[in-house]
């Protein structure tokens, strides 16, 4: 049980640390060490299961680093020497999510909630969908809805920091206006897991004027009468985004 234990000790720290064999010819090998012989030679087997001799003389220098537990991120394979910094990759497959805070202001002036759940495709391409809840005010009248849309994000380069493109299409579902087409775009900046874009969208409005109206005259019994017909109609609203998102 003891030698059981053990093993599964050192499996489990075999994958939350990894070693940084730094040659003097400037090359940079990362893996495992497998077999020590002092003052003589060190075995290191990488990821990808090919293993490796160096002579203890042609080594620079050794370091140990974290490998992240985060399923969603690794740490790339290749660190240049004279920059140690951690750098984050999206895992293709994994799962993500945001939960975003946007301020909208246009035809429509308000604040809407949301998040998003989905997949990474690849390193660059996330796909998804999400709900929100929008709270608004659409010329002189209120702006109730729930939007749902599906959400395609790609992020430009693969790092902790990177600017990205977002599109999201669907329909806002009105408890109080219009119900409508729902379709946003917009451009903005990943910081690891926290982000903020800037975007246009547009969605179903409805414009109501106190000042515009027709008095239409109503045939009867009694005679007729005349009533007031106020003019009320949809149209497309236009509106600027900034959102702030954070990752989960």
């Amino acid at each position: 049980m003891l030698a059981v234990m053990l093993i599964a000790s050192i499996s489990a720290f075999s994958q939350i640390f990894r070693e940084s064999v730094y040659l003097k010819n400037g090359s940079v090998i990362k893996g495992n060490i497998v077999e020590f012989q002092p003052n003589k030679l060190i075995k290191l087997e990488t990821s990808d299961g090919s293993l490796f001799v160096f002579e203890i003389k042609d080594i620079e220098k050794i370091t140990r680093e974290r490998v992240s537990s985060d399923s969603r991120y690794t740490r790339k394979n290749s660190v240049a020497v004279n920059n140690q910094e951690n750098v984050f990759c999206l895992n293709p497959g994994s799962y993500r999510g945001f939960v975003s805070l946007e301020a909208v202001l246009g035809d429509f002036i308000g604040m809407r909630l949301s998040t998003t759940h989905g997949k990474q495709l690849n390193k660059k391409i996330f796909l998804g969908g999400g709900v929100g809840m929008l709270f608004a005010e659409d010329w002189a009248e209120d702006h109730f809805s729930i939007p749902v849309f599906a959400d395609l994000r790609v992020d430009f380069v693969d790092k902790k920091i990177s600017p990205y493109m977002e599109l999201r299409t669907g329909v806002d579902f009105a408890l109080y206006g219009e119900t409508g087409f729902y379709g946003n775009f917009s451009l903005g900046c990943r910081f690891k897991r926290s982000s903020i874009s800037f975007g246009v969208e547009t969605l179903r409005g409805n414009y109501y004027d106190d000042d515009d109206y027709d008095w239409v005259y109503e045939d009867d019994v009694d005679g007729g009468y005349y009533y007031r017909d106020d003019w009320d109609s949809s149209y497309n609203a236009f509106n600027f985004v900034t959102r702030f998102s954070f990752e989960f």
